[in-house]
């Protein structure tokens, strides 16, 4: 072993994942109590869900090839699919071919193609009846470039020809007024890599800075790409990349039967060995300089999947990452085809190994570049999380994508019209979002007058004299409710709400409502103020709700409209879309349904309110809306409209319409049980 990687190992104890086989060769691993990693956990919490889902993910494919299509329609091609003979690329071709696409094929030919990868290009093509195209590199410029980054000792051995592909396919797709390339990266097979393993190829500072020390001839004809590339391409020429075997059913297994049996592809016997330099170094290379052997990256994916056992991966890598009793061969045909002796390979070799960082990058440029780029045109992963296969109100299967809203994993079921996300958040998810929760102790005045009134209209069910609040939060309306006499109870679920509204006099319960906490009709009213939206069990919730309220008794909800004016105006910025906050979004309509499931009949339903501190708020991107303190917008129309006889009547007045319309901010509905 190098003696760098010796060095680096000592600096670390060595320790392996108890559940995949990523291991501390990734400097930045992560292990829980249990021993297992950061990658695994990612891959099976949120990077599985990326993949096909079904109906779902076919909704959102069918869209994506009708766009596809529609920007072709006048064009020969509709679409690039770069080709490198491998499974992948090739099953691409294979797929869109069969979902009626036009490609042109492009294969970036960088001097060191494998003969079984050039005939399966010539098969897949050919059989499928596609246009295929050559881009090749000029070899001697190519190859100085490459020896240059072997002499760098640095672990991106191959960032040249990952940014020659990238240069090359958007070039031509650009020639040919293409807009869609598709790749064949997924996350299937490819759903983990660790960030420490590799470096951004779009940083081409590094690229010509490692040339400029190392290299001997000018660099003329390179296919660049760099941020300012990406930002002509995407910008001007309109090109976007497109990951189709994100949404289809893909496993590496079944896509080589496919391609073996009806376009004579054949196994080069290797992942990435359709190149012969790629395949040397991830074989190599990497796993002997660098201590990073890919294997071990592919076989944790298969792991999570289920493809292979982790004994199985563990029995693998106890086999030497290249062929014993052909390297010598393999190391003799690279330092020949790429100038130098076997003795200078090895010197290489043994050099000290190094980082980009020890070169002249862009790193900082790009990371601000980009993280601007995301802050004002980014969008999330074109993808579908589906933890819920069913309706959360009626149980029906039949999901849609709600159109404009695919990037909140919003569906709107086909049955009943209930809108809500098909991902259920984590519990770390949950502690980490509640946590920043601000206690600030401030309740408007006239929030105080308000939860007066409400419970004014509440004094004609007390007969019990019991009263819970569900998800207490500060315990503000408890507090006011006990000054009544009423014997208050509540629910929370974080340690200090608990002792917050234990202060103020209240009897509460920390977690989920249960009946099992309270007899049977035990309630006079139960309030749920903005709680139903946080919940993806509104059946169980509602279920003990109701058997704990008697009969006659009020059950008291409010929650965001989803049919509001704000919403409607706002549309995907409204920020009541809220991930892991807000879970369920209603309507008078879906909420009236699911409460008359449990015997809870509506005897007055209004919507009023409009926010325009929130409509300020998410109009600017603010994922969170800031609360009502005493100088904020809403509080000083707030008291505007108190301030005489004619703004209340023109409030109530403007509430009238927003109510006969559906269109208030606010759902209030006013529920009996019968």
């Amino acid at each position: 072993m190098n003696k760098v990687i010796e060095v680096n190992m000592r600096e670390r104890e060595y320790q392996q994942c108890t559940r995949c086989v990523m291991d501390t060769s990734d400097k930045y691993i992560v292990f829980d109590g249990k021993g297992q990693c950061n990658h695994c956990t990612e891959f099976i919490e949120r990077t599985s869900k990326l993949t096909y889902q079904g109906k779902l993910s076919e909704q959102m494919l069918n869209k994506e090839l009708e766009k596809i299509k529609k920007s072709g329609k006048n064009n020969k091609y509709d679409c690039l699919i770069g080709v490198s003979g491998g499974v992948d690329s090739c099953y691409v071709a294979y797929v869109a071919k069969n979902m009626g696409l036009r490609p042109l094929a492009v294969h970036m030919d960088n001097g060191w193609n494998s003969e079984e990868a050039v005939n399966n290009i010539k098969n897949v093509c050919g059989k499928l009846g596609i246009d295929y195209q050559s881009y090749v590199l000029d070899w001697e410029e190519f190859k100085d470039i490459q020896l240059a980054f072997l002499k760098s000792s640095i672990v991106e051995i191959e960032m040249p020809t990952d940014t020659a592909i990238l240069g090359a396919l958007h070039k031509v797709a650009a020639e040919n007024n293409i807009e869609y390339v598709i790749s064949g990266g997924n996350y299937a097979t490819e759903g983990i890599l660790p960030d420490s393993w590799f470096y951004d190829p779009k940083d081409f500072k590094l690229l010509k800075s490692i040339h400029k020390i190392f290299g001997t001839r000018k660099m003329k004809s390179f296919p660049a790409f760099d941020f300012k590339s990406e930002a002509y391409y995407k910008f001007i020429k309109g090109i976007k990349l497109f990951y189709i075997l994100n949404y289809v059913p893909f496993s590496k297994e079944e896509a080589i039967k496919t391609l073996e049996n009806e376009l004579d592809w054949q196994n080069y016997g290797g992942k990435h060995y359709e190149s012969k330099f790629t395949g040397f170094v991830q074989s190599y290379i990497q796993p002997v300089k660098f201590n990073v052997d890919y294997r071990r990256a592919t076989f944790s994916t298969q792991i999570c999947t289920g493809e292979i056992t982790r004994e199985e991966a563990l029995k693998e890598l106890k086999k030497l990452s290249y062929k014993e009793d052909t390297i010598q061969a393999e190391k003799e045909y690279v330092s020949k085809k790429l100038g130098i002796t076997i003795n200078e390979f090895e010197a290489l070799m043994n050099a000290p190994a190094k980082t980009y960082k020890d070169y002249p990058n862009s790193e900082k440029n790009l990371n601000f570049i980009y993280g601007v780029y995301r802050r004002f045109f980014g969008k999330k992963p074109m993808y579908i999380i589906k933890d819920h296969q069913s309706c959360l109100i009626c149980s029906s299967i039949d999901l849609n994508l709600l159109a404009g809203y695919e990037y909140n994993n919003l569906v709107k079921c086909a049955d009943c019209g209930f809108v809500f996300t098909t991902q259920e958040p984590t519990e770390k998810e949950l502690l980490e979002h509640y946590n920043q929760y601000s206690r600030d102790d401030y309740l408007p005045p006239l929030t105080i007058k308000r939860y007066n009134e409400l419970l004014d209209e509440m004094e004609v069910y007390r007969k019990t004299n019991n009263l819970l609040d569900v998800g207490s939060g500060m315990g503000y309306f408890l507090e006011q409710a006990k000054l009544r006499g009423w014997n208050v109870y509540g629910t929370e679920f974080t340690d200090e709400a608990m002792s917050i509204c234990k202060s103020k006099g209240a009897d509460m319960r920390q977690g989920v409502l249960s009946a099992e906490w309270f007899k049977e009709g035990f309630f006079d009213v139960i309030t749920s103020f903005e709680v139903i939206e946080h919940i993806n069990n509104p059946q169980i919730e509602l279920s003990n709700s109701s058997k704990i309220l008697r009969k006659g008794g009020l059950f008291y909800c409010t929650t965001p409209n989803f049919n509001s004016f704000s919403r409607r105006y706002l549309k995907n910025k409204w920020n009541n879309i809220l991930y892991p906050e807000h879970l369920s979004y209603y309507t008078t309509q879906t909420l009236t349904k699911v409460f008359a499931e449990h015997n809870l009949w509506p005897k007055k339903t209004l919507t009023t309110g409009v926010s325009l501190a929130r409509i300020k708020s998410s109009r600017h991107n603010e994922k969170r809306f800031v609360p009502i303190t005493t100088g904020s917008a809403d509080e000083i129309l707030r008291n505007q409209f108190e301030k005489g006889a004619f703004y209340r009547r023109l409030k109530k007045l403007i509430n009238s319409i927003l109510t006969l319309f559906r269109l208030g901010d606010t759902i209030k509905i006013y529920a009996i049980k019968k």
